[in-house]
């Protein structure tokens, strides 16, 4: 990263806390979207009360803050080791720590994008502006990185601290690549992903560091701040609720959408598996938010259905799902394999390829990945622009990763409530991210085929007398 670039940064991440933290203070009213459901946590950590942390009955009793108009209490569904790590929080009045949250979720997701566009420099040829990649990981869907900040969802940290691992790995920095992705695993845990991924790339000091910083911040820390008892029974009180990986997004009471058989990931989901239950399963999809006027009524009472004529029974849809899971799995294991005997600067330059197409299949494999997260796009986008940056990169894969932008791109302030609702009813985000994952896969399977050639030759030319 060039002084310039890195200054620019800088100013970027503080511009962006420094605008979150400000919006957050001029804020009329309570604090906004999943704050509250973290800092109740956070708080019940911090005044030694982490017992009720899953109490129903002590969140109907506004244990925490006794306010219910001004700060109501929401369930948390997180692991306990999260709320040990958000307890400094709770040391803050709601409002503060509101101010502060917005400010950290607005620096990490400056700093994730800033990030993507740093990993794909190495990618650009000879000449071509630095602009290029940064601007492709600023257009994708800037709509989601607002929306990420105003609701102050873990996303923002999943985002962050993945990219930046990814950055320190390709730096060289196996350590710190450990560590963060560690903190991206508790706050998300899909991106357990990129610990065995970097095991799959023979990089054992960064998995290994991984692991031990999952050990530290899911066992150890929890334990010192709750207790061994109470943090055993934590435990298994996340353990046993039948949503525990799954983010709640504020469903009102009596709607069933939780009971409903497609099941909360289904709902909004753009993963494979939601895009399978709805195109050939009778899931229709229904927009939470879309359920908040309409106290009591059932989940279908505003759903899509996309493929009415077609319902095969769960088992053969789950089967399928299992099947689409394998094969994103190994085409994403296949297509970054380390290649023995190459030459490093390759391997170096293919790598911001490798991270978008690993960050893709986090979102694909999912079964919760909604539009918000699909801000994990950002490497991807910022690989392929810099990719097709260069003279004569035009052909069928250049409009393949247009058409999948084209729906990504489109927002509610574009095309409205109703058709954001039926983009996303159709797998706007979800179709867009497989055809972009396929892009990315034969640019680097196009890549490895030279890559294994070199090598080869290398070898014969250095054992030949």
């Amino acid at each position: 990263m060039s002084p310039r670039f890195r200054a620019l940064l800088i100013a970027a991440v503080a511009a962006a806390a420094l605008l979150a933290g400000a919006r957050a203070a001029l804020r009329e009213g309570r604090p906004a979207g999943d704050f509250l459901r973290y800092d109740r946590a956070a708080t019940l950590a911090w005044r030694g009360e982490g017992h009720l942390l899953y109490d129903a009955a002590a969140r109907r009793e506004n244990r925490a803050w006794g306010d219910p108009e001004n700060l109501p209490e929401m369930p948390f569904r997180y692991s306990p080791g999260l709320a040990a790590a958000l307890s400094p929080l709770g040391a803050l009045a709601p409002r503060h720590g509101f101010v502060a949250w917005s400010a950290l979720c607005a620096g990490l997701v400056a700093a994730g994008v800033g990030l993507a566009a740093a990993l794909a420099i190495r990618r650009l040829p000879e000449g071509a502006p630095a602009w290029i990649p940064a601007a492709a990981a600023l257009l994708l869907l800037p709509h989601l990185y607002a929306e990420n900040v105003k609701l102050g969802q873990m996303n923002c940290f999943a985002f962050g601290l993945s990219v930046a691992a990814l950055w320190a790995l390709d730096r060289g920095r196996d350590r710190a690549a450990g560590l963060l992705a560690a903190g991206a695993v508790l706050a998300k845990h899909i991106p357990v992903l990129l610990v065995l991924w970097f095991a799959w790339k023979r990089r054992w000091r960064a998995a290994g560091w991984s692991l031990a910083g999952v050990v530290l911040l899911a066992g150890v820390l929890p334990t010192v701040v709750f207790g061994p008892s109470t943090h055993g029974e934590l435990l298994r009180q996340w353990w046993t609720n039948e949503n525990h990986l799954v983010t709640e997004t504020g469903e009102p009471e009596g709607t069933g959408i939780v009971s409903h058989p497609g099941n909360l990931p289904l709902v909004e989901g753009q993963s494979l598996r939601a895009l399978l239950y709805r195109y050939v399963g009778p899931t229709s999809y229904v927009h939470l938010a879309s359920q908040a006027d309409t106290p009591g009524a059932s989940p279908g009472t505003r759903g899509i259905a996309v493929w009415e004529a077609v319902a095969w029974d769960s088992k053969t849809v789950y089967a399928l799902w299992g099947l689409a899971l394998a094969a994103t799995l190994w085409a994403a294991v296949a297509a970054t394999a380390p290649i023995a005997g190459e030459d490093p600067a390759g391997a170096a330059r293919r790598f911001p390829l490798e991270a978008g197409l690993v960050l893709a299949a986090v979102l694909l494999v999912s079964p919760e990945s909604r539009a918000p997260h699909f801000q994990m796009l950002a490497p991807a986008c910022a690989a392929l622009a810099a990719t097709f940056a260069a003279p004569g990169r035009r052909g069928l894969l250049w409009l393949a990763s247009l058409g999948a932008l084209g729906v990504l791109l489109p927002t509610q302030g574009l095309v409205g409530r109703t058709g954001a609702d039926y983009l996303l009813a159709y797998g706007s985000m979800g179709l867009g991210t497989v055809v972009l994952f396929v892009v990315m896969a034969v640019l680097l399977r196009r890549e490895r085929a030279a890559a294994v050639s070199a090598a080869a030759a290398a070898a014969a030319a250095g054992g030949a007398p």
